[in-house]
C-alpha cells in the first residue's frame, strides 16, 4: 500500500472510560460455592450479595482499510474490587466432591 501525504492509515482513535457498579442481592437455590478456593459448600437455599466496582481505560485506534472496511483494535488496562457474601445459608454443608471445573470458577466468579 502506497502512502500519499494526503492518505493516513489511522484516520483517527477511540479513547474510552469505563466506570462500572454493579450490586447484585438475591436468594439463589440449589447452589454451591468455593471459599478461598479451598472449601467447597452446597447448600439448599441462601442469600447471595455481591459488590463490584471497576475502572477500565480503553485505547482503540481507527485504520480504514478501504471503502466501508475499518479495523479498530482494542488495547486496555483496568482495576476491579470484588465483594461476595452468602448469608442466611438453609441446609448448608461441606461438599465431599469438589470437581466442578474451571467452568464454574470461569463462570461464576
Amino acid at each position: 500500500m502506497n502512502l500519499n501525504k494526503t492518505d493516513s492509515f489511522s484516520d483517527s482513535f477511540f479513547l474510552q472510560l469505563i466506570i462500572y457498579v454493579n450490586n447484585q442481592f438475591y436468594e439463589t437455590k440449589k447452589n454451591n460455592w468455593d471459599e478461598n478456593h479451598n472449601i467447597y459448600y452446597t447448600y439448599d437455599f441462601a442469600d447471595y450479595d455481591r459488590k463490584k466496582y471497576g475502572l477500565n481505560i480503553n485505547y482503540s485506534p481507527v485504520f480504514t482499510l478501504f471503502k466501508g472496511v475499518t479495523l479498530m483494535p482494542k488495547a486496555g488496562i483496568g482495576i476491579k474490587h470484588r465483594n461476595i457474601n452468602y448469608s442466611n445459608s438453609v441446609n448448608l454443608q461441606e461438599a465431599e466432591n469438589a470437581s466442578w471445573g474451571w467452568m464454574y470458577h470461569s463462570l461464576y466468579r
